[in-house]
């Protein structure tokens, strides 16, 4: 029994938070698993049809895709067979990559960086990202970013022949991605003045033209020669194929396109204007995060099918979802941001988890394919009401119950990353009302005076 003297200790919210946190974290991971069904439609099944042909024949399918993607989920496969589980496991691949990346990162900053800031931006990337709607696809986006964006991580952190390792893999299962890695990889030797840096480089080059010359009979041939060539149509540059579309029409539509464009898909990025405060090291990485990003836009510009045909969001841009969460996350940490700082960081949390909802449930479940086909699909690119991110305002879809249990997840996960910041908004803006008020008193006395 307890004396008079002894006091209990003091509840510690901090704790408590961070508890909170790490099970929201784990508990997202688990959600996914079992609440999302997996989705097994366009070019994932050219991916995941051509690993099934050569585990059940033995024959490598002849495809403009890259097999070194889909070549990881053959565990998968054989797992599914051992325990006739239908392809529950092969269907989710995407997901196992996207937590094994996860994992990584963890390991890789929990001992460099402080606990809350990674538990936030797992929370971001988990429900206020395009990653909860790419995760369920068996397209080969998420393989590429996960693995580019781990793979500079390492780069970074002292790790440079696994992260070099990850990030040609990354290119070699997107190879549209090598300007992005080219100017990873000459920033990196220029930094560290080392030229070893530059051999990714060819190492990716000689592994796009092996798959090219075993899967295609050609070194040079790639797949996409032709890829978009057509009729002409109601888009001036519609129907060229190829990279024949002009970059600053291509950039400004990557950038700004309602229904494509990554400021709108990944809205952190608009926080890229003020310079994060964070470890040196780390802002390394967001550096080359960024550089990478920029060598995407830069060749995805010039593709005529620089939106990815009928798709939610962004689809070769997933990789913006990482550096925009980060970016988040920084200004969510900074105390020392004014009123009108902290009311931009609400506004675009709210807009990136707005992002993450849309991509969770609704997506395209109110815009058909043969709707976005129609007028090359230039409604559904460039037309507000629209784009899947706006739609479910003028249309709300059927919900079901899975639907529910991950809106409220993603509920309760809003409301402890935004309550903080809702928190100091209101002191500093009582604060700033109290002063008014009290040189309002003071101009006042002045005057009776």
């Amino acid at each position: 029994m307890e004396g008079e003297g002894t006091q209990r200790p003091a509840f510690d919210l901090r704790r408590a938070a961070a508890y909170l946190e790490t099970f929201l974290v784990l508990g997202g991971f688990v959600a996914y698993l079992y609440w999302r069904h997996p989705g097994y439609w366009g070019d994932g099944v050219d991916r995941g049809d051509a690993i099934m042909d050569l585990m059940e024949n033995g024959r490598l399918r002849p495809m403009k895709y890259p097999y070194v993607g889909p070549l990881f989920s053959i565990p998968f496969y054989i797992l599914d067979k051992l325990f006739h589980s239908n392809h529950r496991l092969f269907f989710r691949y995407n997901y196992f990559v996207f937590a094994t990346g996860a994992g990584i990162a963890y390991f890789t900053l929990r001992k460099r960086i402080d606990a809350v800031h990674l538990r936030r931006f797992f929370l971001l990337i988990l429900t206020a990202s395009m990653f909860p709607y790419h995760i369920r696809t068996f397209y080969g986006e998420t393989f590429s970013a996960v693995f580019a964006a781990v793979g500079i991580l390492l780069v970074t952190h002292g790790r440079p022949v696994w992260g070099w390792s990850l990030l040609s893999l990354a290119v070699l299962n997107t190879p549209a991605l090598a300007v992005g890695l080219a100017l990873v990889a000459v920033a990196t030797a220029w930094t560290e003045r080392k030229w070893q840096h530059l051999l990714p480089l060819l190492v990716v080059a000689a592994g796009i033209l092996l798959e090219s010359w075993i899967v295609r009979g050609h070194p040079f041939v790639s797949g996409y020669e032709n890829d978009g060539a057509g009729p002409p149509g109601i888009r001036p540059y519609a129907g060229l194929g190829g990279f024949s579309f002009p970059l600053f029409f291509g950039a400004l539509s990557i950038l700004f396109s309602f229904g494509r464009g990554i400021l709108f898909y990944a809205p952190g990025l608009w926080l890229a204007f003020q310079r994060p405060k964070c470890e040196p090291r780390l802002h390394r990485t967001y550096v080359l995060w960024m550089l990478f990003l920029l060598g995407e836009i830069l060749v995805y510009s010039r593709w005529n099918n620089w939106h990815g045909a009928v798709y939610w969001g962004p689809r070769f841009f997933l990789f913006a979802s990482i550096p925009a969460c980060y970016l988040l996350v920084i200004r969510l940490a900074n105390r020392e941001e004014r009123l009108v700082g902290n009311l931009v960081t609400l506004a675009v949390l709210v807009a990136s988890a707005w992002v993450g909802l849309n991509g969770m449930i609704f997506h395209l479940k109110t815009l058909s394919e043969e709707f976005c086909n129609e007028l090359e699909g230039v409604l559904c690119l460039y037309v507000p009401e629209f784009s899947p991110l706006w739609q479910p305002f003028i249309k709300v879809p059927e919900l079901t119950t899975a639907d529910w249990k991950v809106a409220t997840y993603w509920a309760v996960v809003f409301t402890v990353l935004a309550a903080p910041l809702v928190f100091r908004i209101v002191r500093q803006a009582g604060a700033q009302a109290r002063a008014a008020g009290a040189g309002l008193a003071t101009s006042n006395r002045y005057e009776r005076r």
